[in-house]
């Protein structure tokens, strides 16, 4: 990413009023952003709110109606939508990524080391923040070259990937220490072509977790693993892609991974199904509320802020083009973290 300043300008729509939506009424509610955090109405196709960030904002998670939390390069920052201001500033360092476990009302953060957000110095470090007061509750230090981090369905584990190496790694979370590594992949962990595993995603039941293992000469493979019982299966595709991330639906039977520069669609075992290419390189993926569309942001290197919807069975449906870069993406109210 470039960390430039991009200054607003009038929003320029692509398409006509409706904008990604497929269905009559209100469209999703959908944040995003840059240096600003972006609110806006799927149905409309414009943008809503911006509220200031002043901050390169790396992740988004919605936190009930009144909270949008973000892990920006000055910290975790709190957001009301519904006031377009920003609440408060958690000075933790450099973040690169947030979740948020509604049940218990715990805030997770991964902390980047070092000044520079875009170079890898030295142990990443998890904290656990009370939802209430963000009050540091815990904190684990985790091996350098740290990627991301996701909260379980229950959410008693955290796993984090890793920028090399084929391992995850899951933390307890309510005694955060101690972290277990689980091995995918076949052969040695350092070969000469490099395996990574960096984007996780659970079916809704949590009793599957699909694990990308890519390479820069080796076809892309789906592994589906087993949380209770470690039984992992490994589907490969006939070539590569790089992933940048991945959702599930609703009922389980679907994956749904941004290869970048295409969408590839796997079934419940992990197998491929579908393909579409995209025109241009995405990077942050998103679905809707009624899990018929899916939203995928460009690569802010594409100097546009462009979501694409693409349906559920592979087909472009609309483009909204917005003169700002965006980075992640997520739907208003989204909560993919379930009660035990």
């Amino acid at each position: 990413m470039r960390g430039v300043r991009m200054f607003f300008l009038p929003v320029m729509l692509l398409v006509a009023a409706g904008g990604c939506s497929h269905r009559e009424g209100p469209g999703d509610i959908v944040y995003t952003g840059w240096n600003d955090l972006f609110v806006i109405d799927t149905a409309e196709g414009k943008i809503s709110k911006k509220i200031p960030v002043g901050a390169r904002i790396n992740d988004i998670e919605p936190a009930g109606d009144d909270r949008v939390l973000l892990a920006t390069v000055k910290g975790l920052v709190v957001v009301d939508p519904s006031a377009s201001e920003v609440t408060r500033t958690v000075p933790l360092g450099i973040l690169d990524s947030v979740e948020y476990d509604e049940a218990r009302n715990l805030v997770y953060v991964l902390q980047h080391p070092g000044q520079d957000p875009d170079q890898s110095k030295g142990p990443h470090k998890i904290f656990r923040l009370s939802g209430d007061d963000y009050r540091q509750e815990a904190d684990l230090y985790l091996e350098p070259w740290t990627y991301d981090i996701f909260l379980s369905p229950s959410g008693k584990e955290i796993y984090v990937t890793h920028l090399a190496g084929r391992t995850v790694t899951r933390v307890d979370t309510e005694r955060m220490e101690e972290p277990e590594k689980i091995w995918f992949g076949e052969g040695e962990q350092w070969e000469e072509r490099m395996v990574l595993v960096r984007h996780i995603a659970f079916s809704p039941d949590g009793s599957a977790m699909y694990v990308l293992e890519q390479g820069e000469a080796s076809p892309t493979c789906l592994w589906r693993y087993s949380p209770d019982t470690g039984e992992m299966v490994r589907n490969c595709l006939g070539e590569k892609a790089k992933i940048q991330g991945m959702v599930v639906s609703p009922d389980g039977s679907r994956i749904f991974a941004n290869g970048l520069s295409e969408l590839v669609v796997f079934d419940s075992a992990g197998k491929e199904v579908s393909r579409t290419p995209l025109g241009v390189e995405h990077r942050w993926i998103a679905m809707s509320g009624d899990a018929r569309t899916l939203y995928l942001t460009a690569d802010p290197a594409e100097d546009k802020g462009l979501i694409t919807c693409v349906d559920t069975q592979g087909n472009i449906v609309r483009e909204l083009e917005f003169p700002s870069p965006m980075s992640t993406i997520a739907l208003a109210g989204d909560r993919e973290q379930a009660a035990p």
